[in-house]
């Protein structure tokens, strides 16, 4: 039985002669496959009451090991994100009790985010 990966892969190869059509359908696959993983993934979260992005923040404190605890400027690189679009995400978590930020003694300049028991328990 053919499906849409396959008739992709017919029309593709007609146009593209140095397309592999095995490699193409694999690839075609598996980003049908990934698109299904990541919508299941967002469904389970958003019936838990956590968005993607808020589920993002909190896995790479987690990964950060204890303290949990993080610049703002690593966690905009491990995220991909800008310091900009970090700050906006960070306020709405500190908003609910997920996170806190808190400046340093020695310099208030600099912030440091970490995870709350809250936090903890929603992740």
């Amino acid at each position: 039985m053919r499906d849409s990966v396959d008739r992709h892969v017919e029309v593709w190869e007609k146009e593209l002669d140095w397309m592999d059509p095995v490699k193409e359908a694999i690839f075609a696959r598996l980003a049908i496959l990934a698109r299904y993983a990541s919508q299941a993934r967002r469904d389970t979260l958003d019936s838990d009451g956590l968005r993607n992005w808020q589920y993002k923040v909190l896995l790479t404190l987690r990964r950060l090991g204890p303290p949990y605890t993080g610049s703002p400027s690593l966690l905009a690189d491990h995220l991909g994100l800008t310091r900009g679009a970090l700050s906006a995400r960070l306020t709405p978590l500190e908003d609910a009790g997920l996170i806190v930020r808190t400046h340093e003694d020695d310099d208030r300049r600099r912030v440091r985010v970490r995870l709350t028991e809250a936090g903890h328990a929603a992740f």
